[in-house]
């Protein structure tokens, strides 16, 4: 059964709230500048650890038992990232150049899809597991991060090369 939610995150906040309809059911919340996330969804609860620069890993960890369940590993050109959790691997990517959606899956099967902006945007799923919800957010947001410090450093660079 698909089941769909929105979400919205006001300007330069750093926390998501999402919704099933009127319902806030979740949020994602970034802490330590972009290295730590908190996020719940349907009372499950969920922490984002991240280490390493040039070869960033996020560990996602269940609260409630303070397991690593999962990890996140980022590719190179920030279009894609691996979800291994749940003993399977599931592939997350951009589905468009301006990265306004995106998509998870696992064996070729899509399992979440979302469309979106910098203020708000909507999740359809497949009987999804939480943490793996949460974690396309997440992988979205440290994409969308990245890309504006990017964009924010190329005049310094054209200053500093001219």
């Amino acid at each position: 059964m698909k089941t769909k939610l929105t979400w919205k995150k006001g300007f330069l906040s750093t926390t998501y709230q999402i919704y099933s309809g009127d319902k806030k059911v979740g949020e994602l919340k970034e802490r330590s500048l972009g290295t730590k996330a908190y996020g719940y969804l349907n009372n499950k609860k969920y922490r984002f650890v991240s280490t390493g620069i040039f070869h960033r890993t996020t560990a996602i960890i269940d609260i409630k038992t303070e397991h690593t369940i999962g990890a996140i590993t980022y590719n190179t050109w920030h279009t894609k990232a691996k979800i291994s959790a749940f003993a399977e691997v599931y592939n997350w990517k951009f589905n468009n150049m301006w990265n306004t959606r995106w998509s998870l899956y696992e064996h070729g099967k899509l399992l979440v899809s979302s469309e979106g902006s910098a203020s708000q945007g909507n999740i359809e799923l497949e009987d999804t597991e939480e943490s793996l919800v949460l974690s396309g957010l997440f992988v979205t947001n440290y994409y969308w991060q990245y890309t504006a410090v990017f964009a924010a450093l190329i005049p310094v660079f054209i200053v500093m090369f001219t």
